[in-house]
């Protein structure tokens, strides 16, 4: 699993620091999968995690489980797409919405995790230890079908918090 914290990212230094790891994936990537990877560490985390500041008031680390996409581009794109990080985000703007909420997804979130599943009926969100798990199905084909509105993320995390 490849880790990356949103602070590192913005100074572009790669996976140092907090024992986060810069193992490449297990599943050999193509070059097409490997640019779709490489767009989202590059493009999408450093905007995403930026936005995720100015709304919460703090850095979080993203983890991506990079096996799980295999040597699919697709779906990495899927990810990189507005139904990955971008929906999540729209929920934790209105959350973190007052201090409220910021105390509370900071007492409750240190880390996001995003995993590629291959069955769209089996996605699932979980908040265990600190760690917010998303489990989706980012297939393009089908992507809002495998993946979650921003609304159910907030209505799921606002019960956990």
């Amino acid at each position: 699993m490849k880790r990356f914290s949103i602070a590192m990212i913005i100074l572009g230094v790669t996976m140092a620091c907090g024992g986060a790891s810069a193992a490449p994936p297990k599943t050999e990537m193509g070059v097409e999968a490997k640019r779709a990877m490489k767009h989202f560490q590059d493009d999408i985390v450093p905007a995403e995690v930026k936005r995720f500041k100015e709304s919460c008031g703090f850095e979080i680390p993203v983890d991506v489980d990079w096996d799980s996409f295999g040597n699919d581009a697709d779906r990495i794109r899927g990810l990189s797409s507005n139904r990955g990080l971008t929906e999540l985000n729209e929920a934790f703007s209105k959350i973190c919405k007052d201090q409220i909420g910021k105390d509370g997804v900071k007492a409750k979130i240190q880390r996001l995790s995003f995993k590629n599943i291959a069955d769209r009926a089996n996605k699932q969100m979980t908040l265990e230890t600190g760690v917010f798990k998303v489990e989706c199905a980012y297939d393009l084909k089908a992507l809002t079908e495998g993946t979650f509105p921003s609304s159910a993320y907030r209505s799921y995390l606002e019960k956990q918090l």
